[in-house]
């Protein structure tokens, strides 16, 4: 028996362009499933990263609010330390310090390749991020990236 006979037929069963049609409407099921479902996510492992923030200048009441501990939010773990610089130049405002930084515990996923990525965008050097602390929020410069 020919796997394909006179008539076009496949094993003498089925019609040969029949065969290929059904074949290529699942493949698009299975495409539109996999991209429905996310299919194969570039992101691997989770972990958690020690990564300091230079905030800037800050008013005191910002200061005040940003609290150290747990902060459990999207996917900022706990903020570790707060450490605040005093202005010394006469041309800052009274109210604003020269310069806080915030060393932040962030739960952050892996590419394939290793690289951080935290709230879907790499994580790296000089990136400017935004800080949802409970209390307040802030921008921040990733000045530090540690592993735990």
């Amino acid at each position: 028996m020919p796997v394909i006979d006179d008539k076009g037929r496949l094993f003498g069963k089925i019609n040969i362009i029949d065969a290929l049609a059904i074949l290529f409407v699942l493949a698009v099921i299975v495409a539109g499933v996999a991209l429905v479902t996310g299919g194969d996510n570039s992101t691997s492992k989770t972990s958690t990263q020690t990564v300091v923030f230079d905030i800037g200048q800050q008013p005191q009441y910002i200061i005040d609010a940003i609290e150290e501990g747990s902060v459990e939010k999207e996917a900022i773990v706990a903020v570790k330390n707060k450490t605040v610089i005093p202005a010394k130049r006469t041309d800052i405002p009274l109210n604003c310090t020269d310069q806080v930084r915030l060393t932040v515990a962030l739960t952050v996923s892996e590419t394939a390749d290793g690289l951080p990525m935290f709230k879907g965008e790499r994580l790296y050097i000089g990136r400017q991020v935004r800080l949802d602390l409970w209390t307040t929020i802030v921008n921040g410069t990733v000045v530090t990236l540690r592993s735990q």
